[in-house]
């Protein structure tokens, strides 16, 4: 555990706040098929257009596959907005500079996608990400988590109930 908590306070400056408010099974389930979804990402091979030559402000930009470079962002943003998603739908805290939504929000350098590799920086975002969701995946035993409502239970409610305002003193 506090070697846990020494990684995250490396990584990211502090540990994330909020309380879990989705099944620790179902959640976790979740985290573990989107860590193998970023890990499908990284394998893709898009082809470098050889032919075409890039400069912005006198660094040469390496060149790809048009359609190929826009499915695979197409597809990291996709799998990037659905984890934000996750996350921000299973804490109770999303406000919060410290919590698990900005803590993720925070991970990988969103303007990273300018330099000279568009690719190769993707993927390294990619790896970041991961490495934030799989932290959350071996922290989740110890993920404090609010009381859940699974609203399958009806409520019947007594209309004719008349201790609704029971005072014990009348």
């Amino acid at each position: 555990m506090e070697i846990l908590r020494t990684f995250e306070l490396k990584l990211f400056g502090f540990m994330s706040t909020g309380n879990l408010i989705k099944e620790k099974e179902w959640f976790g389930s979740q985290l573990k098929s989107q860590i193998a979804m970023g890990y499908d990402l990284l394998t893709c091979e898009i082809r470098e257009n050889s032919l075409a030559k890039g400069y912005a402000l006198g660094v040469k930009i390496k060149e790809y596959d048009e359609k190929e470079r826009d499915a695979f962002l197409g597809e990291y943003k996709c799998w990037d907005s659905y984890n934000s998603e996750l996350i921000s739908r299973s804490f109770d805290d999303n406000d919060s500079s410290h919590s698990y939504f900005c803590s993720y929000g925070r991970t990988g350098d969103p303007t990273g996608l300018f330099g000279e590799d568009i690719v190769k920086e993707a993927k390294q975002q990619i790896k970041e990400k991961i490495t934030y969701l799989n932290s959350m995946w071996l922290r989740l035993p110890l993920i404090p988590q609010a009381a859940i409502n699974n609203g399958d239970k009806d409520v019947k409610i007594d209309v004719d109930n008349k201790n609704v305002f029971y005072c014990p003193w009348s």
